[in-house]
């Protein structure tokens, strides 16, 4: 009778096989190993000193036999995450959800589904959307002429086109460099809402606006500030060929003297026209 050996390899891919249900591409957490990373077989784990005990008296090692990563006893190091059949179960069963694959559970996040895509009141501002570039003028008071400077903006439709978001710079005459951020949004019955920041007119605390859209293209805003002083924000897109967004200072009665009447009048007056190269 023909007795079977069998040798120390195929003690070792037994034992595996036994543990980890033949999932030899799972073997690893790269969450949790010292190189980091992806690690999908067995030869990729990092190696463990081998005491060299020789099999405890049958000779060789398992560095010998093509199995670096594992010491006399045939363990694999601690940094291994061993996979039951119950963990593999529930990873299965997470991978069945909705707008979640199996791929998830190997670091990779997930796409987000398609939104769908529904009429909003900022539908008219649709073709304004993107970059814009060109210039601003500015003054402080009434009688001041307008000093010109460089200007850009982008101007978004952010949660499925439910709110306009308008991001600009511009270019004080003796400050340099601003910036300013316009978010709106509309209920139900078609009233608007917004905040306003300006890193020099309005800061740190934000403004917060009321107002309505006036025609396809134009809306307005307006709030007030420091009392009764008030700010007013005005919109006119033409589709996607230039963007005007005129800024207003309302003079309070109980402010007004024989230098300044009382009422709005412009402070910023942005023109804005597509970046050379831009396109939808």
């Amino acid at each position: 009778m023909q007795t079977r050996t069998t040798t120390p390899t195929r003690q070792l891919e037994s034992r595996l096989l036994e543990i980890f249900d033949a999932l030899w591409d799972d073997l690893v957490d790269p969450r949790r190993t010292k190189r980091g990373g992806e690690r999908g077989r067995l030869d990729e784990l990092r190696p463990i000193a081998d005491d060299r005990e020789g099999f405890h008296g049958g000779g060789g090692s398992w560095e010998s036999h093509g199995f670096p990563h594992a010491d006399c006893c045939g363990r694999l190091p601690t940094t291994v995450t061993t996979c039951t059949r119950r963990s593999v179960e529930r990873r299965a069963a997470r991978a069945r959800r909705p707008h979640r694959a199996w791929r998830t559970i190997r670091g990779h996040a997930p796409s987000a589904p398609p939104l769908r895509r529904v009429v909003t009141a900022f539908d008219a501002f649709a073709g304004a959307a993107g970059a814009w570039t060109g210039t601003n003028g500015f003054r402080l008071l009434p009688d001041d002429p307008f000093v010109r400077g460089a200007a850009s903006a982008e101007l978004t439709l952010p949660a499925a086109g439910h709110l306009l978001a308008f991001a600009y710079g511009w270019e004080h005459p003796e400050d340099g460099g601003q910036e300013g951020l316009l978010v709106v949004g509309a209920g139900e019955d078609g009233a608007l809402t917004a905040i306003w920041g300006d890193s020099w007119h309005q800061k740190p605390e934000p403004l917060p606006m009321t107002g309505a859209i006036e025609a396809p293209g134009r809306l307005r805003v307006s709030g007030c500030y420091a009392g009764d002083w008030g700010w007013g924000i005005a919109f006119a897109a033409a589709g996607g060929e230039s963007l005007t967004v005129t800024m207003e200072n309302v003079v309070p009665a109980s402010a007004a003297t024989a230098e300044v009447t009382a009422g709005a009048y412009t402070v910023m007056l942005t023109e804005l026209r597509r970046p050379a190269g831009w396109s939808a």
